[in-house]
């Protein structure tokens, strides 16, 4: 018998891509690396959720990140968490600029 190679999810499809994006940029520091694939992860499944995104492109969207913002302000995360957790979207995801979110002042 032979065995079936299992497909990824829809959520792993789009972290491939964010991988290999993050694995471009050649950090120095890997705990920036594994900060920003965490960070980057939490977004995709908020955009899975909320929007039904079903690629790397989709996610890509400004509305997206600002909505992602405003949930993490109404969960009660604090300036800088919330800055930090945009910041790895910033760079996981092309279409989202830091400087274009309307986020809470540090």
């Amino acid at each position: 018998m032979v065995k079936r190679k299992r497909r990824l999810s829809v959520t792993q499809q789009i972290m491939q891509d964010v991988d290999a994006k993050l694995k471009a940029k050649n950090y120095p520091n890997h705990k920036t690396y594994r900060q920003f694939l965490r960070h980057s992860y939490k977004y995709v499944q908020f955009c899975r959720e909320r929007y039904n995104c079903r690629d790397y492109d989709s996610c890509c969207r400004m509305e997206v990140a600002q909505a992602y913002c405003d949930d993490l302000k109404k969960q009660g995360y604090t300036a800088s968490t919330i800055h930090t957790y945009l910041a790895a979207v910033a760079v996981s995801f092309d279409g989202v600029k830091l400087n274009n979110i309307n986020k809470p002042v540090r």
